[in-house]
């Protein structure tokens, strides 16, 4: 019983650890859309969020 509980913590871990680096690729090219033009930067964020596929 408790090598599943650790193997639910670490799958709990991961699952947490890959939405947080999704996130940080949002906030990294919303950084990035700065540099481009506004019509441009709308076009791009107006993609799927990453987190939605």
């Amino acid at each position: 019983m408790s090598q599943l509980a650790g193997f639910n913590i670490l799958q709990a871990f991961f699952a947490f650890r890959a939405r947080m680096f999704r996130v940080a690729i949002r906030e990294r090219i919303r950084q990035e859309m700065r540099h481009y033009p506004p019509h441009l930067a709308a076009d791009i964020r107006a993609l799927p969020a990453i987190d939605e596929q």
